[in-house]
């Protein structure tokens, strides 16, 4: 039984068991209430003393009845405390509807009931019903042009009042109701952490968020414009523990429209600040990419919604990459003075350039809060019935722009989604069809705005240096691995670093990612130290080379050396060897024949040995070998054999003649 179907049940018992007693604005006086107006309009994790709202009626036609569920606070004494329901006169503005938010500046009371709470019989959770019938609402049900009113719940236990402020929306009589159009444009966004691994993921408080929106949003058939973070979105897609939130937006993504702020959410001027610029299409065409590939829809290109300000340079960069459209917050437009509140798309002028704009309405995204509740839902569902009433005949309608960094709640999530399915008065649209509607008029003509000089930035600066040294370091990658490819993860993972909010540090670990990257590759290909013997003028240098990247790589073998001559050599220059050598396992011998060119007996001298990318753009590794020479050459040879020969001659006659010295002198004697 879903949570609806049990709140519906719950609610139907307890009007049998006993509804409250409404009575006209004349029978009854007034009860006063000491809350305050920060009490009343404070979310629901600052209630915790007073009651709740747990869900109600808000579209109410004529002969319609209204329920309000109301949670009590579970040390309410029963016994001693009443609840109060006033139903307020129709709110007339938006500044009015403000009013009776911030400071209870109510008007008069249509009805209202003051009824002991042991009366209203507690469900276990401390949850009670308070049901409205048509013959109760006097002038409410006459209204027939319809409105929003104001109605005030106050519990009183001893000298003690607590309470809040909802609305019902009376809905107009007649057929055909003309509807005010909202756009919900929510960022699909989470922070991510390292894990022990080394793998990123969202954490798990960002699937928590991500899970709650998600399973609000599946149940109503609401037009959503997701704003996707796409870097976020493959984080997501490489974590098994968060498949079921990627298989639930390949779902909802199709009942809206897709948009993206680049791959990492960026902010337009500070990719410009860094002094790269060109990074703005590089993370857009990237971004479209990435969300194509995880969920197999097209995002909408000529489109950017963005819940931060863009100055007058961040919009003509948006422009260049072929943005027509956008929703930027009102901060980001100069001023300007309208009677009534402006919903309805313009003209934005950027240079001798202008694109249809509309205004992000800072009031309502500010109801998008962390703790908000079903309460701060109805008001919001109230608010935009406001901006209804404000022209009813008119098609008009806003676009809701939350903050990036929200995280929802359930009763929020399920009651604005519910709210806008269910209404006759707001239709959910597209930011597109928002955009579509037609313009705002100045006189005769379409409304005409400008941004401010420039917009603000969040996080620290993007070291654009930085930023060009990584990528520097995949340009080698790709050269050694002769695979265009190569770089691709490590150029995401550049692109993140350029997300907005990041701090200094988080930049820089993102960007020190991409090094060990690199250097897993650069720095994994050597050659191994040693020396070699020859004893004979030509011989066979075996140069051995240790691949540790755990993939083949094609390299080139440079050899140097003054005192050898190389055969088969590619370069003309003497003394000089080059070839190209793949390496296919963890270690490959290179046998290079060579001559001795300055023989001689003990000759000790160096080889140089370098190793580069196929293209000669990176040095992978260079070494210095001793090689010791013990070879003679042939002259060398004969001249010792003519040294010895003269020797042996000379040995021999010197023998023979002192033979004959010894002979002559034994025969003297």
């Amino acid at each position: 039984m879903t949570r609806r179907a049990t709140a519906l049940i719950v609610a139907v018992a307890l009007a049998v068991v006993g509804a409250p007693r409404f009575a006209g604005a004349d029978d009854v006086s007034v009860t006063s209430t000491t809350a305050s107006s920060n009490e009343a309009a404070a979310p629901s994790e600052g209630r915790t003393s007073g009651p709740t709202l747990v869900s109600q009626t808000i579209w109410v036609r004529n002969g319609e009845a209204v329920q309000i569920q109301i949670r009590l606070p579970q040390a309410t004494d029963l016994a001693s405390s009443t609840l109060s329901v006033a139903l307020h006169s129709v709110v007339r503005s938006r500044d009015q509807f403000q009013a009776t938010l911030s400071d209870a500046d109510f008007g008069s009371i249509v009805a209202q009931s003051v009824q002991p709470v042991a009366d209203l019989a507690p469900d276990s959770s401390g949850a009670v019903t308070v049901t409205i019938g048509p013959e109760q609402l006097g002038s409410f049900a006459t209204q027939a042009q319809g409105g929003v009113y104001p109605v005030s719940v106050k519990l009183t236990e001893a000298e003690l009042t607590s309470g809040f402020t909802t609305y019902i929306v009376r809905v107009p009589d007649g057929s055909g109701l003309s509807t005010f159009d909202v756009a919900w444009a929510q960022a699909i966004t989470a922070e991510t952490e390292v894990a022990d691994d080394g793998t990123e993921r969202v954490t798990d408080a960002g699937l928590r968020s991500l899970r709650i929106l998600l399973a609000g949003l599946d149940e109503q058939a609401v037009a959503v414009t997701w704003v996707i973070d796409a870097h976020t979105l493959d984080v997501l897609a490489d974590d098994p523990n968060a498949a079921d939130v990627i298989d639930d937006l390949r779902v909802l993504v199709r009942r809206g429209q897709v948009v993206q702020r680049g791959y990492a959410d960026v902010q337009p001027e500070a990719l410009l600040d860094a002094g790269v610029p060109d990074d703005l299409g590089l993370q857009l065409d990237t971004g479209a990419d990435a969300i194509e590939a995880s969920l197999g829809v097209a995002t909408s290109a000529d489109l950017w919604v963005d819940d931060g300000d863009v100055g007058t340079p961040g919009a003509e960069a948006l422009l260049d990459q072929g943005i027509t459209k956008v929703v930027l917050p009102e901060s980001s437009y100069e001023p300007i003075q309208r009677s009534i509140t402006l919903a309805s798309p313009f003209s934005l002028e950027v240079g001798d350039r202008r694109v249809r704009a509309a205004s992000a309405d800072a009031d309502l995204d500010a109801r998008f809060t962390d703790d908000a509740d079903a309460l701060d839902a109805t008001q919001l569902l109230a608010e935009l019935a406001v901006l209804f009433f404000d022209r009813p005949g008119q098609a008009r309608g806003t676009v809701l722009v939350p903050a990036s960094t929200w995280a929802p709640t359930a009763a929020f999530v399920d009651t604005l989604a519910t709210g806008l399915a269910s209404s006759p008065v707001l239709r959910s649209r597209t930011v597109t069809d928002v955009l579509d509607l037609p313009a705002e008029r100045s006189g005769s003509t379409d409304l005409v705005r400008s941004t401010v000089d420039d917009g603000t930035r969040s996080g620290a600066p993007i070291d654009g240096d930085a930023v060009r040294e990584a990528r520097d370091g995949l340009a080698q990658l790709v050269s050694v691995t002769g695979d265009p490819t190569a770089s691709s993860s490590g150029e995401r993972l550049v692109l993140a670093s350029e997300g907005r909010g990041l701090t200094d540090a988080q930049r820089r670990a993102g960007l020190a990612v991409v090094d060990v990257r690199v250097r897993s590759i650069t720095s994994s290909v050597r050659v191994d130290q040693g020396s070699y013997r020859l004893t004979a003028r030509d011989g066979v240098i075996p140069i051995s080379i240790t691949n540790a990247t755990g993939q083949p790589l094609t390299v080139t073998v440079e050899l140097q050396s003054d005192q050898l001559a190389f055969e088969g050599a590619e370069s003309a220059t003497p003394g000089r060897y080059r070839t190209q050598v793949d390496l296919i396992g963890a270690q490959t011998s290179l046998p290079v024949a060579v001559s001795v060119r300055a023989p001689g007996a003990f000759l000790t001298f160096p080889l140089e040995v370098s190793v580069h990318s196929s293209d000669d753009r990176v040095e992978l590794d260079r070494q210095v070998i001793t090689v010791h020479s013990t070879a003679i050459s042939g002259v060398g040879v004969g001249l010792s054999v003519m040294a010895v020969t003269f020797l042996l001659l000379w040995w021999g006659r010197e023998w023979r003649r002192a033979r004959r010295r010894r002979h002559e002198t034994s025969v003297a004697t």
